[in-house]
C-alpha cells in the first residue's frame, strides 16, 4: 500500500519522496523509537547476557521473573503493531520458554541457557515490521499451530469442565442423599 507524502505527516527521512510504504512508515517509526530499545535491551541482557537462565534458578520465582520480561513483547505485537499472527507467534515462544524453564531438577535451568526465546521474539517483531517474507511465513505458520493448540486447550478445558460439574452435582446428591 502506497501513501501520497502531501496527505501525511511522515518523519524527515522521507521528505522528498513523492510515495511511502505504510512498512517503511512502521519501520521507521519502531527503529526509532523507545519500544524498539526497550525490546532490544530486554533481549540483550535476557538472552546475551544470559540473565533469564540466571534467575530461573530460583525456583518459582525465576520462571515469573523471567516470564513477566517477555511481556513487552506481547504487548508491542499487539497493541502496536496490532497484529494477530504476531501476536500469537510471539505468545508461543514466551511459553516455550516458560514451559522448558520449569522442567525440574535444573534441566529447565540449563535449556535456558540455549533457548533464547527473547532474542527469537525480537528478532520476529522486527522482521514482521520490515516486512521480512520469511519471517512473516514463520509468524503465520506458528500462528497457525499456537491456534489449532488454543483451539485443543479449549475443547479439553470445557470438557474437563462440564466433567467436573457432573461430578460435582453427582457428589452433591449422594451427600445430601445421606442426610
Amino acid at each position: 500500500m502506497k501513501l501520497d507524502i502531501e496527505k501525511v505527516d511522515l518523519p524527515r527521512q522521507f521528505s522528498g519522496q513523492k510515495f511511502v510504504s505504510v512498512e517503511d512508515i512502521k519501520s521507521s517509526r519502531m527503529s526509532s523509537g523507545a519500544t524498539y530499545q526497550t525490546l532490544k535491551t530486554i533481549s540483550t541482557v535476557m538472552d546475551d547476557y544470559y540473565l533469564d537462565p540466571l534467575i530461573g534458578f530460583f525456583p518459582v520465582v525465576g520462571d515469573v521473573v523471567s516470564t513477566l520480561t517477555s511481556l513487552p513483547f506481547i504487548f508491542v505485537a499487539l497493541f502496536e503493531i496490532r497484529s494477530v499472527p504476531l501476536t500469537l507467534a510471539v505468545t508461543a515462544n514466551v511459553m516455550k520458554d516458560s514451559v522448558i524453564g520449569m522442567l525440574p531438577f535444573w534441566i529447565g535451568d540449563i535449556l535456558d541457557f540455549f533457548v533464547k526465546a527473547n532474542k527469537q521474539n525480537y528478532k520476529l517483531i522486527v522482521g514482521y515490521v520490515e516486512g521480512d517474507q520469511e519471517i512473516k511465513r514463520q509468524v503465520n505458520q506458528t500462528a497457525k499451530v499456537s491456534a489449532l493448540i488454543i483451539g485443543v486447550l479449549a475443547f479439553i478445558g470445557y470438557w474437563i469442565g462440564t466433567w467436573a460439574i457432573s461430578l460435582g452435582s453427582w457428589l452433591w446428591e449422594t451427600v445430601s442423599s445421606m442426610f
